[in-house]
Formats: structure tokens, C-alpha cells, sequence
């Protein structure tokens, strides 16, 4: 879900690991030169064809299934059993389960109109409420679920622990 943490906590786990980490939607406006708001301008389901591509020509760049990689996908990306199934062939998928009242507070403080899905919601908590609903399934199916409630480096640890890992201390890594 928008606003669980996924870019920041991304970056953190893979500075932790030594790794390089990719943020899906930063990829997907670089390779089609349109901002994830011009995307869902055009439409939902516009943007998930583009996100759907992204991360196939992620995964399919040379060399990225030899490696590990910490990829933030997109709070949507796992609706589509295409994503799910090509992200289930390389990796492990994992979800920051924030509640929705919280995702509220964060994205508010992020200046959330920026979020085309909530951007001219009324009620932001509402709105997130309603997609947490909408998302249930997709999300109740990724295979390690992670408290997302707390500082950058606690939930970093969670995950490394939750995917039996070890993390280092040190900077947030640098997208690539």
C-alpha cells in the first residue's frame, strides 16, 4: 500500500545487504519519460500495462536472477497474476502490512496529492481503507508479511529476519 514504507525501507535493507535496489515506479518513469501521476492520468489500468512491463524488463535484464536484488514494487503491482507470478520465479515477495489509519498519517505528511489514487479523496483514510479492502486477496497471498509499523531500520530487521538474512549497519543504499 501506498505509504507502508516500501521505497525507504527498500533502500535501508539493501544498503543492510550489500545490494542494489531498484524502486519500480522510479524505473517505470524513467523508461516511458511519464510521472506515475501522467500514467494514471490516462487511466489504471494504462498504468498497470506500464508497470507490468517495467518489471518484466527488470526481470529479464541479464543477470538479474543471478543476483539478489531488493525491488519496491508499486502497493498495486501485486494485483496482477502476471506480476505475481514473475516476481514468484525470481524472488520472494513481501508485504508491509501498515494499518490504514497510519498510512493515512504518512502519506498526509507526504503531501499525498502527489498519490493519484487518493489525490482528490475526501477522506483519505477512507479511501485507503476501501483499496486495503479492494487488495485483501492480493496481498493476504505474498508468502512473508512484515510489520511495517516503526522506525526504517526496525522493519529492515524485520524483513531480514523474517527472510533469514543478516543485516549490516551503514547509509541507505542509492536507487538504482
Amino acid at each position: 500500500m501506498m505509504g507502508s514504507g516500501k521505497s525507504s525501507v527498500g533502500r535501508r535493507l539493501a544498503s543492510g545487504l550489500g545490494v542494489p535496489f531498484v524502486d519500480l515506479d522510479v524505473r517505470l518513469e524513467r523508461m516511458f519519460g511519464v510521472s506515475i501521476a501522467e500514467a494514471f492520468a490516462r487511466g489504471e489500468p494504462y498504468f498497470r500495462d506500464l508497470e507490468r512491463a517495467a518489471l518484466s524488463s527488470l526481470l529479464r535484464e541479464p543477470g538479474f536472477g543471478g543476483r539478489m536484488v531488493v525491488v519496491a514494487t508499486g502497493g498495486g503491482a501485486v494485483l496482477d497474476p502476471q506480476n505475481r507470478a514473475m516476481m514468484d520465479g525470481v524472488g520472494r515477495r513481501v508485504l508491509l502490512r501498515v494499518p490504514p489509519a497510519e498510512l493515512s498519517v504518512r502519506v498526509a505528511e507526504g503531501q499525498g496529492n502527489d498519490r493519484p489514487l487518493i489525490a482528490d479523496a475526501e477522506d483519505p483514510a477512507h479511501r485507503l481503507a476501501g483499496l486495503w479492502e479492494q487488495r485483501r486477496a492480493a496481498y493476504e497471498d505474498v508468502p512473508h508479511d512484515v510489520d511495517g509499523v516503526g522506525s526504517v531500520d526496525t522493519v529492515a530487521q524485520r524483513i531480514a529476519a523474517v527472510l533469514d538474512l543478516e543485516l549490516s549497519t551503514g547509509e541507505t543504499a542509492e536507487p538504482v
